[in-house]
């Protein structure tokens, strides 16, 4: 009897270590499943990557002194994306004069390289009482190493009527526009934010913009693409102007305080958008536009309406004379009760 009870003891003895065997392997099994779980949070999270807060976007004040003067991108990431992001962060990077706007939803991004130089947050913001916003902050450093960075805040609509972001509220025709950016910055010579070379998770957004954007080192910068139907299409038609892809640049006039997360700005000085177009328009037989090369301007005034103009260089030849004279010429885009006018003044000068 004892004999089959010890042989039963080594028995149940080894089934324990063969249990204690099996556990130890599992245990060592989810141990690298844990590790490898984490190895791969880590490179969804590590640089690169991006996290949502909110903000209130500040001025930096005269001296530009934003709130990551003295502080390298990577840093500035560092500080963003492992913050505490269940309160709201006030950071101090728009130009002297730019008034309080709160961002929400921002996504913080570095581009996912280690030698930072641009850093992104992107969200939306209530400006001019028009809701959802898109805002792109890009923060721009010389080098990985340099601790001076440069911010630019850009407004992005699409689409919208250019009587919702600048007052005058627009004459009896609206001129809209399917995609439009507002912009200021902080940088002493301006900047030329160029959509390609930002993190390719901000590219979008830009979507309808040709080229660059070009931000002056003061007031309001403005670029949009027209929207050419209405009273505006009518007018391109006759002249004979090609309606699409038309891409306008500009300026506010006057502080960057014209920014309102309520209301339109008041337009006390002037809002002036132009672009060049092909005129090919044939005209009668005294009058020729040898260059074709004209200017299609939208203009703002305090007086609450909108003049739209397309000038240029014509050459006119009245009889008897058979010289040819190069004059300015202007075409004025009018509508009255829903007729569209285009006029044409040429400027001849002093005539002998």
């Amino acid at each position: 009897m004892r004999g089959a009870e010890g042989a039963d003891a080594q028995a149940h003895a080894s089934e324990n270590r063969r249990g204690r065997a099996a556990r130890s392997a599992w245990l060592i099994i989810f141990v690298l499943l844990g590790a490898i779980i984490a190895g791969i949070v880590t490179l969804a999270t590590g640089a690169g990557a991006q996290t949502s807060l909110s903000a209130k976007l500040e001025t930096s004040g005269a001296t530009h002194a934003t709130s990551f003067a003295g502080t390298t991108c990577s840093a500035a990431y560092e500080s963003l994306h492992t913050g505490t992001h269940t309160k709201q962060r006030d950071l101090a990077i728009g130009p002297l004069g730019f008034p309080a706007i709160t961002a929400t939803g921002l996504t913080v991004t570095d581009g996912g390289t280690s030698a930072c130089t641009t850093l992104t947050l992107e969200g939306t913001a209530t400006l001019f009482s028009l809701t959802k916003t898109k805002v792109l902050v890009v923060g721009q450093w010389a080098s990985s190493s340099a601790t001076t960075p440069t911010f630019t805040i850009v407004f992005g609509f699409a689409p919208v009527s250019l009587s919702d972001l600048v007052a005058p509220t627009g004459s009896s025709f609206g001129v809209s526009l399917s995609h439009a950016w507002l912009a200021t910055t902080t940088a002493p010579t301006g900047v030329s934010i160029e959509p390609t070379s930002l993190p390719s998770a901000n590219q979008a957004f830009f979507t309808g913009l040709s080229g660059s954007l070009k931000v002056a080192t003061s007031g309001i910068s403005f670029a949009g693409e027209l929207t050419t139907t209405g009273a505006i299409g009518t007018a391109l038609t006759d002249l004979h102007i090609k309606k699409t892809g038309i891409q306008l640049s500009g300026s506010l006039s006057g502080s960057v305080g014209a920014f309102s997360m309520t209301k339109a700005p008041a337009v006390t000085a002037t809002l002036s958008l132009s672009v060049a177009v092909t005129l090919t328009l044939t005209p009668p037989s005294w009058l020729s536009f040898p260059s074709k090369a004209f200017k299609l301007t939208i203009s703002g005034t305090s007086s609450k309406t909108w003049s739209v103009a397309v000038t240029g260089k014509a050459t006119v030849k009245l009889p008897p004379s058979t010289a040819s004279t190069t004059v300015s010429a202007s075409f004025t885009v009018s509508d009255s009760s829903g007729s569209v006018s285009v006029d044409l003044s040429a400027h001849m000068g002093k005539i002998s």
